[in-house]
């Protein structure tokens, strides 16, 4: 999905109300959302990509997965049917992406990075999981109901910067080495 919008004073807005699944595979740029609008995008343009049913993103955990740019640029993970992400969240000049998991079934592998200049707005809840690859920003999590972020299964430490969070019941597992301090 692919969607470079360039036109001011205009609104574009996919929504997905079916099951969806995407692979990525191949050579080359390898990515399975891309939503983009440019630096200079008036506040009447939007560019909105959206999935309301379950959603399947099938790549490595070195692949983007959801990519947003450009202000007014937004990718809305509604969550409420499973969503099991492989791949990696980016955003940046304050493009968007709001990811809920929501049930047991939903999950995330791979890291989520708002570079500074994006938008990462997530919620866990009932059970769903987010294992962590590498260091993440994000800007809102709300984690409850025994959902649980997963830090890094590897011996390299993982970092999570979370501007705003909130939630009740949810679990951050961590792996530590006492001796060295990380």
């Amino acid at each position: 999905v692919y969607h470079s919008h360039k036109k001011q004073n205009n609104v574009t807005n996919t929504v997905f109300n079916n099951d969806t699944v995407i692979r990525i595979n191949g050579n080359g740029r390898k990515m399975a959302v891309y939503n983009e609008t440019p630096e200079n995008t008036s506040d009447d343009s939007k560019s909105i990509i959206s999935f309301n049913k379950k959603l399947a993103i099938n790549g490595a955990i070195s692949d983007p997965a959801l990519v947003s740019t450009g202000k007014n640029a937004e990718i809305t993970v509604a969550g409420k049917d499973d969503v099991n992400i492989l791949g990696n969240i980016f955003t940046s000049n304050k493009g968007k992406v709001t990811l809920k998991l929501l049930n047991e079934n939903s999950y995330l592998v791979g890291r989520a990075e708002n570079n500074g200049t994006g938008i990462i707005d997530m919620k866990l809840a009932n059970s769903s999981d987010w294992l962590m690859t590498i260091n993440s920003n994000i800007n809102d999590l709300d984690i409850s109901s025994g959902a649980k972020i997963q830090f890094s299964k590897t011996d390299i430490p993982a970092n999570l910067s979370i501007d705003n969070l909130k939630g009740n019941g949810g679990i951050f597992k961590m792996q530590g080495n006492v001796h060295t301090g990380e």
